[in-house]
């Protein structure tokens, strides 16, 4: 296996893999008995997925369930995936240069990031792009817009209106007046 796994086949991998080969040879129909048909299935489990952590959770869960093939991390091993990955994350981190970090944090902070779309929808604006001019307009002018919000409410509730006016006519219900609809208001066709 060293010469298909190369250096990805971490200790707790190959201690995995054998322990999945010796389940696929105690079920009598799925034995693995030649190296090609061993390197077949491992070109599977790489196949999967290029995060080793993933590949572990993956073959602890095709042997406790004795599956024949391996599949996404489901349940618990899911979870155990979520766990690994998050320590991997954060020994990584731990190990960065400050600089490195400040510079993330700097990126991750919603304010930079606002601050950076602001800027590519302006440049895009001056590039000619209606919908960016929109934009930039509504941001140098939120008065306009608030202007735009009310009277497109305006218009909405006269609209709503018409169409309430229109059904009356038609006699699709009747008219009343009060809170409550009285009984018999609502007319069917």
């Amino acid at each position: 296996m060293s010469d298909l796994a190369g250096e990805i086949l971490p200790e707790k991998m190959a201690e995995l893999w054998a322990e999945y080969v010796q389940m696929r040879n105690r079920i009598a129909k799925t034995r693995i008995d030649t190296d090609a048909s061993q390197k077949r299935i491992f070109r599977q489990l790489l196949n999967l997925s290029s995060d080793n952590d993933k590949r572990i959770c993956s073959i602890a869960q095709s042997i406790d369930f004795k599956w024949r093939g391996f599949f996404e991390p489901k349940n618990d091993y899911q979870t155990d995936y979520k766990k690994r990955k998050f320590e991997r994350e954060k020994a990584i981190e731990a190990a960065m240069p400050p600089e490195v970090k400040a510079e993330k944090e700097k990126e991750a902070d919603p304010e930079e990031r606002k601050k950076r779309f602001r800027d590519l929808i302006r440049k895009q604006a001056k590039e000619g792009k209606a919908y960016a001019q929109n934009l930039v307009r509504k941001w140098d002018n939120p008065e306009t817009q608030r202007q735009e919000d009310v009277r497109s409410q305006a218009e909405i509730e006269e609209e709503l209106r018409k169409k309430c006016a229109e059904d009356v006519t038609k006699g699709n219900f009747k008219p009343h007046t009060g809170g409550f609809a009285p009984v018999g208001s609502i007319v069917s066709k």
